[in-house]
């Protein structure tokens, strides 16, 4: 199985918070494994955008559910769920 870096960049000074997860690690148990706190009031099951991140590097596929969620823009622009 592969492991993946996920940086957080935070706050205004853009804290990074790095942690090393394995794949299909959703984005709120990495969030927490890096000690960042985000709102998920779905429960991290990715229905309001409270865990929308943006890739800054590397590639990640488009999913279906976030082809629904987010606009094409957004998608160009490297926004993720």
């Amino acid at each position: 199985m592969n492991a993946y870096q996920v940086t957080f960049l935070t706050g205004e000074g853009q804290s990074r918070h790095i942690v090393k997860v394995p794949e299909g690690t959703g984005l709120s148990a990495a969030a927490r494994q890096a000690g960042v706190e985000i709102s998920v009031p779905c429960g991290g099951q990715g229905r309001c955008k409270g865990c929308r991140v943006r890739l800054m590097a590397g590639t990640l596929e488009v999913s279906d559910e976030e082809r629904q969620m987010l606009s094409p823009d957004e998608l160009t622009r490297g926004w993720r769920m």
